[in-house]
């Protein structure tokens, strides 16, 4: 019986909002089978009470494609150098400049933001990077480069989410902007 509902589960798509309705699908036939078993007299147990059942569902769950988690470890000693503000490539001639980010041993952060240079510690809760008490040199550029400037600190300095693809390149974004930077050791 268990092996049934996992090869029902591995039919089922990998994305999450499809699994869910997999699962969905599972409960309804565990429901109609467990209805079939007992005697009228007998009170149903339903899907609940049968452990295989809830077996099923972790199994559905952990097939189920989730957002790419992202840890301290992943993100420990690496550098990445920003590419993207809200997918709009950056057009900045200066290498030196570049927006950059390196997050060290116990999730000490430095940086460039454009025109200034910061440093703090970062945090990562429940998938929520943030840089606490995050102190910066104060010079001024261009309206341009200072209008990045407070789009990369504003955004490394609240909660925003934290992701990482294949190759390692770090997206971090809020409700306003997102972010992207590319790995660079």
């Amino acid at each position: 019986m268990f092996l049934a509902r996992k090869r029902y589960a591995t039919k089922c798509a990998l994305r999450v909002t499809q699994a869910v309705e997999c699962i969905g699908k599972a409960i309804r036939t565990n429901l109609r089978r467990d209805r079939r078993r007992t005697r009228p007299d007998t009170p149903r147990q339903g899907f609940a009470a049968n452990y295989a059942g809830l077996i099923t569902i972790t199994g559905l769950l952990g097939r189920c494609e989730l957002p790419n988690r992202v840890t301290p470890s992943q993100l420990q000693h690496h550098h990445w150098v920003l590419a993207r503000i809200d997918g709009a490539e950056l057009e900045i001639k200066d290498a030196d400049s570049l927006p950059d980010l390196a997050i060290g041993e116990q999730m000490q952060v430095s940086g460039n933001s454009e025109c200034n240079n910061f440093r703090g510690a970062a945090s990562l809760a429940d998938h929520q990077f943030k840089i606490e008490q995050m102190a910066s040199t104060q010079r001024l550029h261009t309206p341009a480069r200072n209008e990045i400037e407070r789009t990369v600190t504003a955004l490394l300095s609240s909660a925003s989410s934290a992701s990482l693809d294949a190759n390692r390149n770090l997206t971090s974004a809020n409700g306003e902007h997102d972010l992207h930077w590319t790995l660079a050791d």
